[in-house]
């Protein structure tokens, strides 16, 4: 009655490892009059797992008398440009989400949600910067209308 549970579990598969994730969340509502208190936790996880970074200075370092330092230098950042890029891709992240809404009129209410996210090394696809994960913390105002 005035409870509230959802919950989602998915799964895609492709041809293209870099879209393969396993996803899902669960939210639980309590009701009071006009007003919703919720609460959510949600992940989502690549399939492809984190490609590390290359070392092969150390192995071409035997070479550098015939190819040069420079080509050493060249090839590791290389190997290291192509792991990074195949990374950008990668998502691995947690979030725990406090909400609340309150219904105004039957057909506009209005919602504000915390986000706390966690995201893994490597994980950061949909977050802009570096590849090291972190958290962040999201806040939310929502207006939802019917016409």
């Amino acid at each position: 009655n005035n409870w509230i549970f959802t919950s989602e579990v998915v799964r895609t598969r492709s041809n293209a490892p870099i879209a393969s994730v396993r996803a899902g969340y669960a939210m639980l509502g309590r009701r009071i009059g006009r007003v919703t208190l919720y609460s959510s936790i949600s992940g989502v996880r690549s399939e492809l797992n984190p490609v590390v970074d290359p070392q092969w200075g150390q192995a071409l370092a035997q070479l550098v008398s015939v190819i040069g330092a420079g080509t050493v230098a060249q090839a590791q950042l290389a190997g290291t440009m192509a792991s990074g890029l195949i990374n950008s891709g990668r998502i691995q992240q947690r979030t725990f989400s406090l909400g609340f809404r309150w219904d105004l009129d039957p057909r506009i209410a209005l919602k504000l949600e915390w986000d706390r996210v966690f995201v893994s090394p490597r994980g950061g696809a949909i977050w802009v910067g570096d590849s090291s994960g972190g958290r962040a913390q999201v806040g939310t105002v929502m207006v939802d209308f019917l016409f």
